[in-house]
């Protein structure tokens, strides 16, 4: 009797041990299983396209699916499989060090129709789009409350003119893709409202004038302007934040009198040799990415430089002379009062010589910047 109870309770020991075993096994599956799902759920996600044409609050967003990456992106960032210069219709990135044209450059491209943008915006310094309240004084400059006095030749009205309900909208978007995208549908720079969707350039002979282009989809594109971007520590964050989006570098050389003059002291000649460091480091991490036009170039054969940045934004087709004189910028802020439209004077470029300047580059993508932009600037002296 005791040999049979001892059998009896060795049956059943292993029975239960077999039941554990498969309990375990069974909640191990569901465990994958459920983490195979997660990951699918974030891939979509990553996919999607967030918020929607009517009401891009981020609360209410609707989900649409995204085109994949373009082969022809000349991107680092292959983890990213989801195209972001679409998503959040942000043309390109101008940056720069100071005093090297990033104002002027921007304006000329402010020109183009269906792209706009303000004198700086710089929301991509902040870690999330949560925190760009805690960028100063751009997030203040953007506000609809600030002051009518013009700053730095760019008058306040030309910026992004948001609410309290626009920024807190943009707060709560779930990453810079979807932040631009509720920038765009709330400011009035991008609405038709304000700026006409048909650009009219008219020539000086205005038994001349011609369209520039037929009416645009609104909002319009973005182009984000900011020369803090160009500080070592936020660079390449910058680049991350914003993958196949055309970054242009706004530069000068050391023998511009005018740059000379502006960093004469030998800490910010140290400092200006760190970022130019770190811009070929970068060059180098993100081929393709990164434009560089020094100071000397836009101002001698202006262009020949905007030629090729048109190229580079799949724009040349629409480059015009006008340009160069503003008159495409004019024509957007019809608009607006005469007090706006007397800060976007010409500029005064010096003279281009067609004949010596059109087949030298001007803008530079590769890490022998420093080398091509001082034989161009040669050529064209």
């Amino acid at each position: 009797m005791t040999n049979n109870m001892k059998a009896n309770n060795m049956s059943m020991m292993k029975l239960v041990a077999i039941m554990a075993l498969a309990s375990i096994l069974l909640l191990a599956t569901r465990h994958v299983s459920l983490n195979n799902n997660n990951q699918q759920m974030q891939q979509k996600i990553r996919r999607t396209l967030v918020g929607s044409s009517s009401d891009l609050d981020p609360r209410t967003v609707e989900e649409k699916e995204v085109a994949p990456m373009s082969s022809s992106s000349s991107s680092n960032n292959d983890n990213n499989d989801f195209d972001f210069r679409v998503m959040a219709g942000l043309a390109a990135i101008i940056t720069g060090l100071e005093h090297a044209g990033t104002t002027m450059f921007a304006n000329m491209l402010y020109n183009v129709p269906c792209i706009m943008g303000a004198y700086e915006t710089g929301y991509l310094l902040a870690e999330s789009p949560a925190e760009i309240d805690s960028l100063h004084p751009t997030y203040e400059w953007n506000r609809n409350e600030v002051s009518n006095s013009s700053r730095n030749g760019f008058h306040p009205q030309l910026n992004y003119h948001l609410s309290d309900d626009d920024c807190q909208a943009m707060k709560e978007a779930k990453n810079f893709a979807n932040m631009y995208q509720i920038l765009r549908h709330k400011s009035r720079l991008f609405s038709s409202e304000y700026i006409p969707t048909t650009n009219i350039i008219m020539a000086d002979n205005d038994s001349h004038s011609h369209s520039s282009a037929s009416a645009c989809e609104t909002p319009y594109q973005i182009i984000d302007k900011s020369p803090s971007y160009i500080q070592p520590e936020y660079f390449e964050d910058i680049l991350e934040k914003t993958p196949m989006v055309p970054v242009f570098v706004l530069d000068r050389r050391d023998d511009d009198k005018e740059a000379e003059e502006k960093a004469s002291a030998a800490h910010r000649r140290h400092k200006t040799a760190i970022i130019h460091d770190n811009i070929r480091a970068m060059q180098t991490k993100y081929p393709g990415r990164i434009h560089i036009i020094t100071f000397g170039d836009l101002m001698s054969r202006p262009e020949t430089v905007m030629r090729q940045v048109f190229s580079i934004l799949e724009l040349k087709d629409e480059w015009k002379t006008e340009y160069l004189e503003m008159k495409g910028l004019l024509s957007k802020l019809q608009n607006f009062p005469d007090s706006v439209r007397a800060e976007i004077a010409p500029w005064l470029f010096q003279e281009e010589d067609a004949d010596t300047t059109t087949t030298t580059a001007a803008v530079t993508t590769t890490t022998t910047t420093t080398t091509t932009s001082d034989n161009a600037q040669q050529d064209a002296a």
